[in-house]
């Protein structure tokens, strides 16, 4: 599997040898599927020009999309527990895209006792890093005066206290912390793929030796999951940004989903 020219999966590459009604299989073409379906939106995303925020959507759909295309790529060569921490990481861009999309009050997210937008919350949790980038550059003794009295204005134009957007308390804002719960902590296992892909990689032969390959164990579950996240955040961006056609498609997928779950799922539906 590869990445075609223009920026969609490509079609033409060697999946791994799954009966054509198995589970992994269905839930692979339907990850293509909604992945070809992203890229179509980003396409056709035209953004108000008078408005600065409207960009952010489209930015983090792009995110989500990269991320979901990740999962997509690792799984299909068998990178169990890398596959997995992309899974993770399609869930965090669609909890964000959504954030972005609803741009709710958010509350303990600043040490200052009022609530705050999702927006005003993202740009304050960007200051730190003003901040940092500022003091460093600054600190440099090569730095010509005009950009250290820039980087000075900079810090001062930084707000007062920086917030953190935790996703577990986002994820409750929108409404969907039973996601969070299901499959979100399940992946946090996989976070660290470098620590833990040895486990999932290596079969003993024999007593003293060990065979490197790929791992298709939780192919289709690692799908599934990155499947219903970037769901979440591509509905949550067309209900804001989208026409309804493109509402109208992304509920035929999440159809399939939805029968996907029930057929091949646990018992509790996504």
């Amino acid at each position: 599997m590869s990445l075609e020219t223009d920026g969609f999966l490509d079609n033409n590459f060697i999946k791994p040898d799954f009966p054509p009604d198995s589970s992994e299989a269905v839930h692979l073409s339907l990850a293509l599927d909604l992945s070809r379906f992203l890229m179509q939106v980003i396409a056709s995303v035209r953004p108000t020009p008078d408005s600065s925020w409207e960009l952010i959507g489209p930015a983090l759909l792009c995110r989500l999309t990269q991320d979901f295309q990740a999962c997509i790529l690792l799984a299909n060569n068998g990178f169990r527990a890398q596959s997995r921490s992309m899974a993770r990481a399609t869930f965090e861009s669609a909890t964000h895209c959504l954030g972005a999309a609803k741009n709710i009050e958010l509350r303990n997210v600043s040490k200052e006792s009022k609530a705050l937008t999702y927006s005003e919350a993202l740009i304050r949790a960007n200051e730190k890093y003003r901040r940092v980038v500022s003091q460093e550059i600054t600190g440099i003794d090569e730095t010509p005066a005009s950009i250290k009295a820039k980087m000075s204005k900079l810090a001062g134009e930084l707000l007062g206290e920086n917030t953190s957007i935790d996703l577990k308390t986002l994820a409750e804002a929108l409404s969907i912390e039973s996601l969070y719960t299901i499959l979100y902590r399940p992946l946090s296992q996989d976070a660290h793929p470098t620590a833990t892909s040895v486990s999932h990689h290596m079969s003993p032969d024999d007593e003293y030796s060990y065979t490197f390959g790929p791992d298709y164990s939780e192919f289709a579950d690692t799908l599934l999951a990155g499947i219903a996240s970037a769901l979440v955040g591509l509905e949550g961006f067309l209900e804001k940004w989208g026409t309804n056609d493109e509402l109208s498609h992304a509920s035929s997928l999440r159809a399939r989903y939805k029968y996907l779950s029930r057929l091949f799922g646990p018992d509790e539906e996504h």
